[in-house]
């Protein structure tokens, strides 16, 4: 990549050398390091990633609730199918487990779903 003068006061950059007999005078000064003006306020050149990041908040907690809302179904479903096992029959030590389980996802629908 070149570097070349274009006019009185430009630079262009290209790939080819720039023409024979220009020189270009570079201005070298000390390099010195200053804080960033999006730490501070927010505003400036990060404002337009900081609306991507609560876009993407946002679908994470929709997917999130989602989520929550098929487990609570599942939940359900469960306890329809324990209740069904209980009233075909089974033995006694089945059925204190299905009665421990139906109690376990009851508490689950009452303490996370609606």
């Amino acid at each position: 990549m070149f570097r070349c003068p274009d006019g009185p006061d430009g630079v262009i950059f290209q790939q080819i050398p720039c023409a024979q007999g220009v020189e270009v005078e570079l201005d070298v000064r000390t390099t010195e390091w200053v804080a960033s003006p999006r730490g501070r306020s927010g505003q400036g050149r990060g404002s337009a990633k900081a609306g991507s990041r609560d876009q993407a908040a946002l679908g994470r907690a929709a997917r999130a609730e989602r989520k929550q809302e098929q487990a609570c179904w599942k939940a359900g479903q469960r306890i329809e199918r324990i209740e069904a096992e209980l009233r075909r029959g089974y033995k006694p030590s089945r059925g204190e487990r299905l009665r421990r389980q139906r109690r376990e996802q009851s508490d689950y629908l009452r303490e996370f779903c609606r």
